[in-house]
C-alpha cells in the first residue's frame, strides 16, 4: 500500500494550505460522502415517461466496483427493451408528456455552465474538462443527451496533464462513436445493430484509458482521476475513479454520489479522523486509485432515473477542497446563471488560495 500511495501522491508544493484555508469554512461543513454500498443500493431507477421500468444496466447500478484490467472483459447485462425506450421511443413521449408547469418547460432541456482554471499557484493546468451538450427541437426531438467529464491529472508527475486529456478524450470518443452516433442514425424507433450497451461503453472507455496512459518508466509516469457523467433522456450514468466528485442537487439538498478514492477518506470511513481533520491532513491529496496506474482498475459506478428538475455537478478537488458544499449549493440555486455560478465558485476558490487547478461543470436538467 505504501508504494501505491507514494506513487500517486500529488506533489503539491504549498504545505501551508492548512494554515490558509478558512477555519470557519471547514468547521461544521460536512462533505456528505456516500459510500460505495450506499451509492449502489440507493440508486433507485424509476419509470421512464412511457411507463417502462428503468432497470437497464442493472449491473451498472448494483455493482459498486467493477474490476477492469488487461485481459479482463467488461461484462454488462442490458435489457434490450429498456435500451429501446431510451434511444428510440422516448423522444416523442417525453416531448409530449413531460411539461413542467413550475419551470415553464415544454420540452426536455439540459443546460450547462463550466469553468477550468489554472489557479493561483500552479504553472500548468493538470485538469481536463469535456462537455458535450446536445439540443434538438421539432415535432419529435431526440432525447436530451449530455456527456460531462472532469479529469484531474496527478500534479507533479511527468505527464499528468497528458493523462487527464487522454482519459477525457478516450471517454468522449467512445461514447460519441458507440452511443450518440447510433442514436442519431436510428430512424426505426428501436435499437440498431451498432447500438452498444451504455454501461459497457463507459466502463470499457476507462479500461482503455487505463491501459494507454500507463507507462512503467517512473520518469514518464502519469495518472489521472476521471469522473464522467452521461445523461440520456432521464437516465444518469456515472463512471468514477479518483477524488474528483459528482453531486446531485435537488429539493432535498446537495448529495455527493461518488466516493473519494483517497487515503483520508479511508481514515474517515474507519472512524480514525473527522471531516474537519481530513481537510487539513498532510496526506489529504494522496490517492489509492487512479486511471493510468496499470493492471486491474476498480471503477465506481452510479446510475439513477432523474426527477423532473435538478442539477448535476462535477468538480475537481481544487474546488471542493476549498469551497464548502453549502456555498456550492447556495451559489447554484441563487445565481440565476449556470455559467455565472461556475465562474463565481471558481472565484471563491481563488479568493481563499487557489492552490490547485480548479474545474467545475454544472448541469441543469428539466423534463
Amino acid at each position: 500500500m505504501r508504494d501505491i500511495l507514494g506513487k500517486f501522491k500529488r506533489r503539491k508544493t504549498k504545505e501551508e494550505i492548512a494554515d490558509k484555508t478558512p477555519q470557519e469554512w471547514s468547521e461544521g461543513s460536512s462533505q456528505g460522502t456516500v459510500s460505495h454500498e450506499v451509492n449502489s443500493g440507493e440508486a433507485k431507477p424509476g419509470d421512464l415517461s412511457d411507463g417502462t421500468s428503468a432497470n437497464d444496466d442493472e449491473n451498472f447500478a448494483n455493482t459498486p466496483e467493477i474490476t477492469l484490467g488487461k485481459g479482463n472483459e467488461v461484462n454488462q447485462i442490458n435489457d434490450a427493451s429498456i435500451e429501446e425506450t431510451i434511444v428510440g421511443k422516448a423522444p416523442a413521449t417525453i416531448a409530449a408528456d413531460q411539461k413542467i408547469v413550475a419551470h415553464q418547460f415544454t420540452t426536455p432541456v439540459l443546460k450547462v455552465g463550466q469553468s477550468c482554471h489554472l489557479g493561483n499557484v500552479r504553472d500548468r493546468n493538470e485538469d481536463s474538462v469535456f462537455v458535450l451538450n446536445t439540443f434538438s427541437g421539432g415535432e419529435e426531438p431526440y432525447v436530451p443527451f449530455g456527456l460531462y467529464i472532469v479529469a484531474d491529472g496527478m500534479g507533479g508527475h511527468h505527464a499528468g496533464h497528458k493523462a487527464s486529456k487522454s482519459a477525457a478524450s478516450i471517454m468522449a470518443r467512445d461514447v460519441t462513436e458507440q452511443i450518440l452516433v447510433p442514436l442519431i442514425k436510428n430512424e426505426t424507433g428501436g435499437i440498431t445493430a451498432s447500438q452498444h450497451p451504455i454501461g459497457e461503453v463507459m466502463l470499457g472507455a476507462i479500461k482503455t484509458a487505463n491501459e494507454q496512459i500507463y507507462n512503467p518508466d517512473p520518469e514518464k509516469e502519469g495518472g489521472t482521476t476521471t469522473t464522467a457523467a452521461l445523461i440520456i433522456g432521464r437516465r444518469l450514468y456515472i463512471a468514477h475513479v479518483g477524488d474528483s466528485r459528482a453531486y446531485i442537487l435537488m429539493d432535498n439538498g446537495l448529495q455527493q454520489v461518488t466516493t473519494d478514492h483517497s487515503y483520508v477518506r479511508r481514515l474517515i470511513e474507519a472512524g480514525q479522523i473527522t471531516e474537519e481533520e481530513a481537510a487539513i491532513h498532510p496526506q489529504r491529496n494522496m490517492l489509492y486509485r487512479a486511471v493510468g496506474a496499470g493492471g486491474a482498475l476498480e471503477v465506481e459506478t452510479f446510475t439513477q432515473t432523474l426527477p423532473d428538475h435538478g442539477y448535476m455537478i462535477i468538480c475537481s478537488d481544487g474546488l471542493w477542497g476549498l469551497v464548502p458544499e453549502s456555498v456550492i449549493e447556495d451559489e447554484i440555486r441563487e445565481n440565476g446563471s449556470l455559467q455565472g455560478a461556475a465562474e463565481s465558485l471558481v472565484e471563491s476558490a481563488l479568493n481563499v488560495g487557489g492552490y490547485d487547478n480548479i474545474s467545475i461543470i454544472i448541469v441543469e436538467f428539466s423534463y
